[in-house]
């Protein structure tokens, strides 16, 4: 049977066909000729890398009487001065630099680094004044684990209700925080104190803190106001 391929074919003295089996290219080598097929005598097979990296080695090989190339195929490096940047899959947290550098001396910056199993953790930072959390400050939650937030009475909570603890080890949004609702809640006092001023009344006020010291609620459809 012909070897694979679309190359001519010449058969030695012997009547055997001369041809050249390719073998696995180099990762990131570009080529013609295909891994696994067939080149007849005295084809070519041409290299080439992408962006960012060199040829290693002869960019051009020729299929020999022998059967065999005329010279090793080549591999592709990276180009001197540009950066390797590494991330660890999901579970797995990255032990060493998280980028290296290819050097003028054909090397790399420092060592490569490794992928430890060890769980990713979020730590919780301390809380905002009135900000309430399912987490408690100063601990650690899981990858995936979530943080709901609330606010005492009278604050409006700003910024996301919940966050969650990503692989990278931080949160996916800032902690929020909870500001007072100086209208609404003025608003409400004035309604239960049977004012119907416009001023507005300061929240940590002694008089606002006396009406709800004085407040009994007696049903809950209805207030009474000592």
């Amino acid at each position: 049977m012909a070897p694979s391929g679309s190359y001519r074919y010449t058969c030695s003295s012997d009547g055997a066909l001369i041809a050249c089996t390719v073998p696995s290219l180099d990762e990131n080598v570009s080529s013609a000729c295909l891994t696994g097929t067939s080149v007849g005598y005295n084809e070519r097979c041409s290299f080439s890398c992408p962006t960012g990296y060199n040829l290693i080695g002869a960019s051009t090989v020729t299929c020999t009487s022998s059967g065999n190339f005329s010279e090793p195929f080549p591999e592709c490096v990276v180009s001197y001065n540009r950066q390797c940047y590494f991330v660890c899959q999901t579970g797995f947290s990255l032990t060493g630099p998280p980028s290296v550098t290819c050097t003028d001396s054909e090397s790399f910056s420092q060592m490569f680094p490794r992928c430890e199993d060890n769980p990713v953790t979020c730590i919780v930072p301390s809380l905002e004044e009135n900000v309430f959390s399912s987490c408690s400050p100063c601990t650690s939650v899981s990858y995936d684990d979530i943080c709901s937030f609330s606010c005492a009475t009278g604050y409006n909570l700003i910024g996301a209700s919940n966050v969650t603890c990503t692989s990278s080890g931080s949160f996916s949004e800032p902690f929020p925080r909870c500001e007072a609702l100086a209208y609404e809640f003025n608003a409400l006092v004035q309604i239960l104190s049977g004012r119907r001023k416009r001023a507005a009344v300061p929240i940590g006020s002694p008089e606002v803190q006396n009406l709800l010291d004085s407040i009994v609620l007696c049903k809950p459809e209805s207030v009474m106001i000592g």
